[in-house]
């Protein structure tokens, strides 16, 4: 017999596989790589690529610090009601 996880696990790869077009693909992709993306550095080379390319390092590194300080905080003075909803 399968474990019920196991069958959840299988379903949703399927699931995402045959549901997922390459248009939506290729739109969620590009949308979800500029959500914190502050600059664009297709047109610039060199040192300006390199450092707007460290700041947008920064940013995302700054994101997921306060989304996990703030998860911390929570559980500290135990506002589990944030966290599950």
């Amino acid at each position: 017999m399968v474990p019920p996880v196991t069958l959840a696990m299988v379903l949703t790869s399927l699931a995402t596989h045959y549901i997922n077009t390459v248009e939506y693909t290729a739109t969620a992709s590009q949308s979800f790589s500029n959500s914190y993306q502050v600059y664009d550095t297709k047109d610039v080379d060199g040192a300006a690529a390199l450092g707007q390319a460290t700041i947008n390092a920064i940013v995302i590194c700054a994101v997921i610090g306060g989304m996990t300080f703030v998860i911390v905080i929570c559980f500290y003075f135990k506002c589990m009601c944030f966290i599950t909803g």
